[in-house]
This record gives C-alpha cells, sequence and structure tokens, in this order.
C-alpha cells in the first residue's frame, strides 16, 4: 500500500481528515464500474454492519459531462446540498445503494470551494460512526481513507478525466475497456472492514 501521509495532493486545505471508515471509489470517466463496486461491496458487507452509502460531487466547470443527472435534479443555488436517498425503484447510482442494502444512502453535491463545509456537515449531522462506502475522487482531496480504490477505463468515446497524483494514492486500480467491463470478483473477497477501518487483504 502506499504511506498516504507521506503524499500530499494539491489542494486548498492544510490538513486532511483520517477516516479508517471511508472506502473512497473514483474513476476516471462514467461508466467504469464504480457503481458496481460500491454495490457489491455493500451487499456484501451489509449482513454484517450498517453500511452507509454515499455519493458526492464535486461540481467544477467543464466536468458536467462526467456526472450525469440525479434525482429530481432541482439546481440549487447553495454551494453544496446533501439529500438523503429513499427511493428503492430505479437506476440512479444511489437508489441501487438502497437496493443493495445500505442502510442509508447520501448524495452530497458541492462547489469545490466548499467541498470541506459540506463534508464536515455530513459528519457531524448524518454520520454515527459507521462504515461508509462512497463514490468519489474529488473526495481523496479531504480525506485519508482506510482504503481508496479507482476504476480506470481505457475508452474511445468517452471523455476521460485526469488522474494525476490520485493514482500515485491508490491502494488499488482496476481497469476496464470498451470491450471488457472491470471484472470485481478477483478482488471482491479482498476487501475487508475490521475494527474501524477499510483495508485489503493478502
Amino acid at each position: 500500500m502506499n504511506n498516504h501521509k507521506n503524499y500530499h495532493l494539491p489542494k486548498p486545505f492544510d490538513e486532511l481528515i483520517s477516516l479508517p471508515e471511508i472506502l473512497l471509489i473514483g474513476g476516471n470517466t462514467r461508466h467504469s464500474g464504480k457503481t458496481t463496486l460500491a454495490c457489491a461491496v455493500i451487499r456484501k458487507h451489509a449482513t454484517l454492519h450498517p453500511v452507509i452509502g454515499l455519493k458526492f460531487t464535486r461540481l467544477k466547470t467543464g466536468e458536467e459531462s462526467f456526472h450525469g443527472n440525479h434525482s429530481g435534479d432541482k439546481e440549487s443555488e447553495s454551494p453544496w446540498s446533501i439529500e438523503e436517498e429513499t427511493r428503492t425503484s430505479g437506476e440512479k447510482d444511489t437508489i441501487q445503494m438502497i437496493q443493495s442494502d445500505a442502510r442509508n444512502v447520501y448524495y452530497i453535491r458541492s462547489t469545490d470551494s466548499h467541498r470541506l463545509e459540506a463534508f464536515r456537515f455530513f459528519l457531524e449531522n448524518y454520520w454515527k460512526g459507521e462504515p461508509i462506502v462512497c463514490e468519489s475522487r474529488g473526495l481523496r482531496d479531504l480525506v485519508i481513507p482506510g482504503l481508496f480504490i479507482l476504476m480506470i477505463r481505457k475508452s474511445k468515446d468517452q471523455p476521460l478525466k485526469e488522474m494525476g497524483p490520485y493514482l500515485e494514492v491508490a491502494d488499488l486500480v482496476i481497469e476496464s475497456n470498451d470491450d471488457q467491463a472491470a471484472d470485481i470478483s478477483r478482488y471482491l473477497d479482498k476487501i475487508k472492514y475490521s475494527e474501524g477501518k477499510w483495508e485489503l487483504s493478502d
């Protein structure tokens, strides 16, 4: 594994939040397998722990195509918002987390400069110490997670995000392409939650 504490991502924040209870799953494009992996992990661990599902979207100009639409998607003038998913039918990522037996699922969307404020509010008002499975790449700027997994899809048709230093701090990188979906089965049994932290077993 990488030594997260000795690697500094470019960020406007002085300190990272150490949060071993969170598993972060990021990706370089849509349909890279992030939700498939998140739901599989939730489903596997929900019988042992009350797992929280989370999707955190960083709103950056020029990256609108990466996120798609969400819920009723009412645009807000607020720099950040937190929404609890309560629907059990549909194809949205957060609904799939509910269907995978997450106890609660939340969707956070925030402008770049308000991410820390939004996430701290979530931790103080919505979180009670449960394991979290979160779809987000940008949250790695704020958090030292138990595990950080990157889903990398090599695609000719989809716009690709610049991964930059995120590859350097990933605990696991799972690759796929247009012709072959990400094979998560070989990794699923290695992803463990024990004694308050996510980790990879041998």
